[in-house]
């Protein structure tokens, strides 16, 4: 009886949490806020480039210094997987025509940012990788 209970848990509580669609009908306005705040924190997250950026020339010429060669630009970063900006799978068609414009213009700064977020996390997957290389130089 257990194992049935852990199970019906399973897929009634954790199932939802990895990335299968919502069950739950949202008003247009709980959806517009969702989308609206994931769309702030990519944002945010964006802002950090500039920084990221800097890291990496620091540590690039850190470990250049140590090891007086420059690092590779490829060598070992495919072992670290990119993170990905996580978004709620949102069902519109309950929505009037308008409330799912609104929400489809919001899906296409989505697809915009999307270049971005990829150099982004190049430069977190660079950064992690030059700093394993320089723990493994001392």
């Amino acid at each position: 009886m257990h194992f049935l209970t852990c199970c019906m848990l399973f897929f009634l509580v954790l199932s939802p949490a990895m990335g299968q669609p919502m069950q739950r009908k949202l008003s247009y306005h709980q959806a517009l806020a969702i989308r609206q705040q994931e769309l702030e924190r990519m944002q945010r997250e964006i802002k950090t480039l500039p920084q990221l950026t800097e890291q990496v020339q620091a540590l690039e010429r850190q470990y250049a210094t140590k090891t007086g060669e420059p690092p590779s630009k490829v060598e070992g970063a495919a072992n670290i997987k990119p993170r990905v900006m996580a978004r709620q799978n949102l069902d519109y068609t309950s929505f009037s025509h308008e409330h799912q414009h609104k929400l489809e213009e919001l899906d296409f700064h989505f697809k915009q940012l999307e270049p971005v977020l990829l150099v982004l996390s190049e430069r977190q997957i660079r950064i992690q990788w030059l700093e394993q290389q320089l723990a493994r130089t001392k």
